[in-house]
């Protein structure tokens, strides 16, 4: 009921403390202070009654001497031991001087440890054993051990230096990897939060008509701002997948070179052929060529001479040369590059012209059907494209140049 009642009288009242009570205070506290020491007593000897510092009075000074009982004291000392102390505080101070004993001791107490240190360095002889004390003789077996710890005191310390440094080097450590996790699962977190608004924001494109095209993309954070083309990368691919399957898939090479044509010619040129139906090796076509026979044994033999693997184009032309003339011809595009035949009776007239020879590709803007291959030797392809049927074929042949060309060659295409 009172908790006070189970408290000391001197926690729950206000009267001061008794001066007998301080005094046993203090003696209390000034026991336990000297029990915890190790005494060191110190004899004043008075040199004469005259507080001169000039005067030394042999008679009263040997008087003090033998009244303070230092002769026998001195006699003890010389022919006893001129060290003596604890186990634990000797082991402490010279262990470094073995390799046994540092940096602990493990093979017994601190006598044991003591022991085998000073057996080790010689110094057995020289030393007694007490209960609780060591015991030592010569103060130079004293003066040697401090040498030899003195001498490795540098490199303990270098020692003691490297672990610290290791220690505060893994803090730093730890620190930055923590770091690094937690910076790590932060980006997660924004990445897996922008994926949920793109959810969110393009969550019905599959039942507009564009299938999101005209979605613009919503801004991403700061620490995946280099990363967000990888996403835009996927939704073009994805969006030009769903426009493809509105088609055929036996159409999509077409469509294909469609596109890479329509990538260049798209609003310089008025008409390119984008809406036919492009076939490619017209002159294989009785239709387009009435010796369409002979066509296919010249074709047989370029194979055959030039490795060629498949004809992707072939179109009669009329090639200009450098003096403005033109001359009847058939162009073929294949797989090793342009090849260029007689127009009657289609003999290869020279090697193929490969295409990484080729630097450019020029049209013109209007209904004509004039093109042009800059080579690198300068020596340009020009020839105006024949059709029976009067279609407009540049946009076929571009298209295929093109896709040929980053095939073999790869760099950029200039046109």
């Amino acid at each position: 009921m009172w908790p006070e009642g189970a408290q000391h009288i001197t926690k729950i009242t206000k009267r001061p403390l008794t001066a007998g009570t301080l005094f046993k205070n203090s003696m209390v506290a000034l026991v336990e202070n000297l029990s915890s020491k190790a005494p060191f007593y110190v004899r004043c000897i008075k040199p004469n009654e005259q507080k001169s510092p000039v005067i030394f009075d042999d008679e009263r000074v040997e008087h003090q001497v033998r009244y303070l009982g230092l002769m026998e004291n001195v006699r003890v000392r010389r022919a006893g031991f001129v060290f003596r102390q604890d186990y634990d505080r000797f082991l402490q101070r010279y262990k470094m001087i073995s390799d046994v004993t540092w940096p602990n001791f493990r093979a017994g107490d601190s006598k044991e440890g003591v022991k085998y240190l000073l057996r080790e360095q010689g110094y057995d002889h020289d030393v007694e054993y007490g209960n609780s004390k060591i015991f030592i003789r010569s103060p130079r077996t004293l003066f040697q051990l401090e040498e030899a710890r003195t001498r490795l005191i540098p490199a303990i310390v270098t020692f003691i230096q490297k672990l610290w440094r290791g220690t505060l080097t893994r803090w730093w450590y730890k620190k930055l990897r923590a770091a690094l996790t937690i910076l790590h699962w932060y980006r997660r977190m924004k990445i897996r939060k922008y994926i949920f608004k793109l959810q969110d924001h393009f969550r019905n494109v599959r039942q507009m008509p564009d299938f999101g095209k005209r979605l613009r993309f919503p801004p991403p954070p700061i620490i995946i701002k280099d990363s967000v083309h990888f996403l835009h990368k996927v939704h073009r691919k994805w969006w030009a997948f769903k426009v493809l399957e509105r088609f055929p898939r036996a159409e999509w090479p077409q469509l294909r070179l469609k596109i890479l044509a329509a990538d260049v010619l798209l609003g310089k040129r008025i008409d390119w052929g984008y809406h036919r139906q492009w076939e490619g090796n017209y002159l294989a076509k009785t239709s387009e060529n009435p010796q369409a026979a002979q066509f296919q044994r010249a074709v047989e033999h370029i194979k055959q001479k030039d490795g060629v693997q498949q004809i992707f184009f072939s179109c009669g032309v009329h090639k200009v040369n450098r003096f403005n003339k033109t001359s009847e011809r058939a162009l073929i595009i294949s797989d090793k590059g342009l090849h260029k035949l007689e127009g009657k009776n289609f003999s290869s007239m020279r090697h193929p012209i490969p295409f990484d020879s080729i630097t450019a590709v020029s049209v013109s803007t209007g209904f004509d059907q004039l093109i042009c291959f800059h080579l690198t030797s300068e020596n340009d392809l020009v020839v105006s494209l024949d059709s029976q049927s009067h279609e407009n074929r540049i946009g076929e042949a571009v298209g295929i140049t093109m896709l040929q060309y980053t095939r073999c060659v790869f760099p950029s295409f200039t046109l």
